[in-house]
């Protein structure tokens, strides 16, 4: 039996501090994120549209009843917003439109490999994913109005 991945590691230090009454293992708190990466670079046909959507927050909200205060946390890559077919377009806006319901992370603009820039040309794709979230904070999140009518949302 191979005991040298973290969850079963984990799982038998819980074990042991269960059965020693935490004695050993120490504190049994245990906190989990789960990242949601590249959230628009996928091929058109592979995103997430509205009901993914949907689904993701009602998941997130069915999590919460096990794990307090618990958020999906997405990655993105600007360049590849709204670059799927209407109904993953419509996807990509929706998500903007819930933005407020998960946490967020940024990638390099076009998810470029990092190891194949210099420290100054990452700061330099870095800072357009920055710009692209506050244009998408100022034109879609002031607008949402606007947006959840084309979606169909009011």
């Amino acid at each position: 039996h191979d005991l040298t991945t973290w969850p079963i590691i984990l799982a038998f230090n819980d074990i042991i501090g269960y059965f020693l009454g935490s004695s050993i293992a120490g504190n049994l708190e245990r906190y989990i994120q789960i990242d949601i990466d590249d959230i628009f670079v996928a091929q058109s046909g592979t995103r997430l549209i509205k009901d993914d959507i949907s689904a993701l927050i009602q998941t997130q909200n069915e999590l919460r009843s096990f794990i307090d205060n618990f958020y999906f946390t997405l990655g993105f890559s600007g360049y590849y917003f709204r670059g799927g077919d209407e109904l993953e377009i419509q996807g990509d806006e929706q998500l903007i439109l819930d933005a407020k319901s998960f946490l967020w992370f940024p990638h390099t603009w076009r998810h470029n490999h990092v190891h194949e820039y210099s420290a100054y040309n990452l700061t330099l794709l870095m800072q357009l994913n920055k710009e692209f979230a506050k244009v998408i904070n100022r034109e879609y999140l002031q607008s949402a109005a606007n947006l959840a009518k084309k979606l169909g949302k009011t």
